[in-house]
């Protein structure tokens, strides 16, 4: 078995990217494996795109049992493996990840339900 990760990008002004990356345990920084964090953060440098407007990751795992046991992988299957990053949806995950590299949902949007709502009306 191949292991990988389905990874899905949605932003606030822009078409999602999807695309999947191996996750080959001698390939990777032993830290990554350690840290939910640092997970995330690795498989974002792995992108091509502007991530300042980047509202959620959604990742799918494709991995053995021995991968699945990792503390950041097993903790992002704990957590349904989504991770929002609109400023008033984050948490110590998203905000460590931000810490990271400052650019990343710098312009992101706060989740506003009421405006759902609203355009959900007039349509």
């Amino acid at each position: 078995m191949s292991n990988n990760v389905n990874v899905i990008l949605t932003f606030d002004y822009k078409e999602q990217e999807t695309f999947d990356m191996p996750l080959n345990e001698k390939d990777i920084p032993k830290i990554v494996l350690k840290n939910e964090a640092f997970l995330v953060f690795y498989i974002l440098l792995q992108s091509n795109e502007n991530l300042k407007d980047l509202v959620k990751v959604s990742l799918c795992f494709y991995i053995d049992d021995k991968l699945a046991k990792k503390k950041a992988i097993s903790s992002s299957i704990d957590r349904g493996a989504k991770y929002y990053f609109q400023p008033n949806q984050r948490d110590r995950i998203e905000n460590s990840i931000i810490a990271f590299d400052k650019s990343i949902a710098s312009e992101t949007q706060n989740f506003d339900v009421e405006q759902i709502k609203r355009f959900a009306s007039i349509n």
